[in-house]
Protein backbone atom coordinates (compact mmCIF):
# COMPACT_ATOMS: atom_id res chain seq x y z
CA UNK A 1 0.00 0.00 0.00
CA UNK A 2 1.48 3.45 -1.25
CA UNK A 3 -1.21 5.57 0.56
CA UNK A 4 -4.29 5.22 2.17
CA UNK A 5 -6.08 5.43 -1.41
CA UNK A 6 -3.06 3.60 -3.50
CA UNK A 7 -1.90 0.44 -3.82
CA UNK A 8 0.87 -1.22 -6.10
CA UNK A 9 0.81 -4.73 -7.42
CA UNK A 10 3.54 -6.82 -9.27
CA UNK A 11 2.34 -9.00 -12.26
CA UNK A 12 3.20 -12.53 -13.51
CA UNK A 13 4.29 -10.56 -17.24
CA UNK A 14 6.82 -8.04 -15.24
CA UNK A 15 4.94 -5.12 -14.96
CA UNK A 16 4.67 -2.63 -11.50
CA UNK A 17 0.31 -1.65 -11.50
CA UNK A 18 -0.89 1.26 -9.56
CA UNK A 19 -4.57 0.85 -8.36
CA UNK A 20 -6.71 3.18 -6.62
CA UNK A 21 -8.41 1.38 -3.28
CA UNK A 22 -11.45 3.07 -3.47
CA UNK A 23 -12.75 2.67 -6.85
CA UNK A 24 -10.74 -0.54 -7.93
CA UNK A 25 -9.56 0.90 -10.62
CA UNK A 26 -6.00 0.81 -12.39
CA UNK A 27 -4.62 3.62 -12.41
CA UNK A 28 -1.72 3.60 -13.69
CA UNK A 29 1.67 1.67 -13.55
CA UNK A 30 5.78 2.10 -13.21
CA UNK A 31 8.04 1.90 -16.21
CA UNK A 32 11.57 2.26 -17.08
CA UNK A 33 11.98 4.08 -20.36
CA UNK A 34 8.30 3.71 -21.52
CA UNK A 35 8.60 0.07 -21.21
CA UNK A 36 7.43 -2.30 -18.81
CA UNK A 37 9.13 -2.21 -15.00
CA UNK A 38 10.69 -6.08 -15.44
CA UNK A 39 10.90 -8.86 -18.46
CA UNK A 40 9.76 -11.93 -16.29
CA UNK A 41 7.22 -11.67 -13.13
CA UNK A 42 7.56 -9.79 -10.46
CA UNK A 43 8.47 -11.89 -7.03
CA UNK A 44 8.48 -9.20 -4.60
CA UNK A 45 7.23 -5.38 -3.88
CA UNK A 46 8.44 -3.14 -0.55
CA UNK A 47 7.82 -0.18 0.51
CA UNK A 48 10.74 1.81 2.67
CA UNK A 49 10.12 2.50 6.10
CA UNK A 50 9.93 5.98 5.44
CA UNK A 51 7.71 5.69 2.55
CA UNK A 52 10.09 7.32 0.29
CA UNK A 53 11.03 4.22 -2.10
CA UNK A 54 9.97 1.13 -3.22
CA UNK A 55 12.14 -1.51 -4.33
CA UNK A 56 11.09 -4.37 -6.98
CA UNK A 57 12.64 -7.97 -7.57
CA UNK A 58 11.83 -10.25 -10.68
CA UNK A 59 12.88 -13.57 -11.94
CA UNK A 60 14.33 -11.51 -14.50
CA UNK A 61 17.61 -11.62 -11.93
CA UNK A 62 17.16 -7.83 -11.27
CA UNK A 63 16.32 -5.42 -8.37
CA UNK A 64 14.83 -2.04 -9.43
CA UNK A 65 14.36 1.13 -6.67
CA UNK A 66 11.82 3.68 -7.49
CA UNK A 67 11.19 7.12 -6.01
CA UNK A 68 7.56 6.20 -4.20
CA UNK A 69 6.16 10.23 -4.86
CA UNK A 70 7.41 10.49 -8.59
CA UNK A 71 7.28 6.43 -9.51
CA UNK A 72 10.78 7.58 -11.46
CA UNK A 73 13.38 4.49 -11.69
CA UNK A 74 16.29 5.62 -9.34
CA UNK A 75 18.97 2.24 -9.85
CA UNK A 76 18.51 -1.21 -11.32
CA UNK A 77 20.45 -3.68 -9.22
CA UNK A 78 22.02 -6.19 -11.27
CA UNK A 79 24.54 -8.96 -10.13
CA UNK A 80 22.63 -11.85 -8.68
CA UNK A 81 23.29 -15.45 -10.60
CA UNK A 82 19.58 -16.46 -10.73
CA UNK A 83 16.14 -14.79 -9.96
CA UNK A 84 15.69 -12.45 -6.96
CA UNK A 85 13.50 -13.76 -4.55
CA UNK A 86 13.03 -11.10 -2.18
CA UNK A 87 13.79 -7.39 -1.19
CA UNK A 88 13.52 -4.91 1.37
CA UNK A 89 14.79 -1.16 2.11
CA UNK A 90 16.62 -0.16 5.25
CA UNK A 91 15.93 3.24 6.50
CA UNK A 92 19.87 3.99 6.45
CA UNK A 93 19.65 3.83 2.63
CA UNK A 94 20.46 0.12 1.63
CA UNK A 95 18.49 -2.25 -0.39
CA UNK A 96 18.86 -6.11 0.55
CA UNK A 97 18.17 -8.98 -2.39
CA UNK A 98 17.63 -12.47 -1.86
CA UNK A 99 18.29 -14.76 -4.96
CA UNK A 100 17.89 -18.22 -5.59
CA UNK A 101 21.71 -18.09 -6.46
CA UNK A 102 21.53 -18.39 -2.27
CA UNK A 103 23.59 -15.36 -1.52
CA UNK A 104 22.06 -11.89 -0.13
CA UNK A 105 23.40 -8.47 -1.71
CA UNK A 106 23.47 -5.47 -0.44
CA UNK A 107 23.17 -2.03 -2.36
CA UNK A 108 23.52 1.50 -2.05
CA UNK A 109 19.82 2.78 -2.70
CA UNK A 110 21.03 5.81 -5.16
CA UNK A 111 23.04 4.73 -6.94
CA UNK A 112 22.49 0.97 -7.17
CA UNK A 113 26.21 -0.19 -6.36
CA UNK A 114 27.04 -3.48 -4.60
CA UNK A 115 28.29 -3.10 -1.16
CA UNK A 116 28.10 -6.30 -0.06
CA UNK A 117 27.47 -10.18 -0.98
CA UNK A 118 26.27 -12.80 1.28
CA UNK A 119 26.25 -16.75 0.80
CA UNK A 120 23.48 -18.20 2.81
CA UNK A 121 23.33 -22.05 1.92
CA UNK A 122 19.56 -21.64 1.24
CA UNK A 123 17.23 -19.57 -1.07
CA UNK A 124 15.75 -16.44 0.64
CA UNK A 125 12.17 -15.87 0.49
CA UNK A 126 11.63 -13.47 2.57
CA UNK A 127 13.74 -10.41 4.16
CA UNK A 128 13.17 -7.73 6.74
CA UNK A 129 15.94 -5.19 8.39
CA UNK A 130 15.57 -4.93 12.26
CA UNK A 131 14.37 -1.31 13.13
CA UNK A 132 18.17 -0.52 14.00
CA UNK A 133 19.54 -1.66 10.52
CA UNK A 134 21.91 -3.45 11.75
CA UNK A 135 20.08 -7.10 11.30
CA UNK A 136 18.90 -8.94 8.05
CA UNK A 137 16.14 -11.16 8.97
CA UNK A 138 16.21 -13.92 6.18
CA UNK A 139 13.54 -16.75 5.88
CA UNK A 140 14.66 -19.58 3.85
CA UNK A 141 14.06 -22.51 2.24
CA UNK A 142 16.30 -25.53 2.09
CA UNK A 143 13.28 -27.99 2.01
CA UNK A 144 12.57 -26.89 5.54
CA UNK A 145 11.64 -23.03 6.45
CA UNK A 146 14.28 -21.76 8.47
CA UNK A 147 14.89 -18.17 9.99
CA UNK A 148 18.60 -16.29 9.15
CA UNK A 149 19.61 -13.65 10.76
CA UNK A 150 22.73 -11.93 9.42
CA UNK A 151 24.51 -9.19 11.05
CA UNK A 152 25.62 -6.12 8.69
CA UNK A 153 29.11 -4.94 10.06
CA UNK A 154 30.35 -1.37 9.21
CA UNK A 155 29.23 -0.98 5.70
CA UNK A 156 30.36 2.35 4.52
CA UNK A 157 27.91 4.73 2.80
Amino acid sequence: VLSNDQVLTGTRSGQLVLWDIPSCNRTGSLTENGQQAHRDRITDVKLSPDKQFLVSASADGTAKVWDANTKELISKLTGHKREITCACISTNQLVATGSKDQTICLWRLQTGQNASTMPIGMVPIDLHVAAHNRTIVAIGDNNERQLLMLRIVAIQR
